[in-house]
């Protein structure tokens, strides 16, 4: 808005302190409405997810990339981690949700996260 204005630009220290306080806490929230929302829209049908590990800098070099064992071994640790998480909601709410490898799937996901949604909802009442 001040580019269209005329007035003098922010210094960079105001705009990274606006990425890293507000903008930091609200970004998985849009994503996560973002989604949602192409899901409504019939654009994304949770079958499959890929994880695309671009990474794109400002001053890029032949060493500013991402190597595919970094990338399986941080899919290796969020599967660890969501089976860890599954088993805790299992335990906390007496659910016998699969933790296999196998049946994890965003299908599975959003299942549970319904369940843990109804379940908020009654206790609000």
């Amino acid at each position: 808005m001040w580019l269209l204005q005329g007035e003098k630009s922010p210094s960079y220290s105001t705009i990274s302190r606006f990425r890293t306080g507000r903008l930091k806490k609200c970004c998985e929230n849009l994503f996560y409405q973002f989604v949602m929302k192409l899901g409504e829209l019939g654009e994304i049908d949770y079958k499959n997810i890929f994880i695309n590990g671009t990474k794109i800098e400002a001053n890029s070099n032949k060493y500013s990339f991402v190597w595919k064992k970094s990338v399986d071994k941080f899919e290796r640790k969020l599967k660890k981690k969501m089976i860890e998480k599954v088993n805790e909601i299992n335990e906390e709410f007496g659910k016998c949700y699969a933790t296999d490898s196998d049946s994890l799937n965003v299908t599975l996901y959003s299942e549970i996260i319904d369940d843990l949604n109804k379940i908020i909802n009654e206790n609000k009442e």
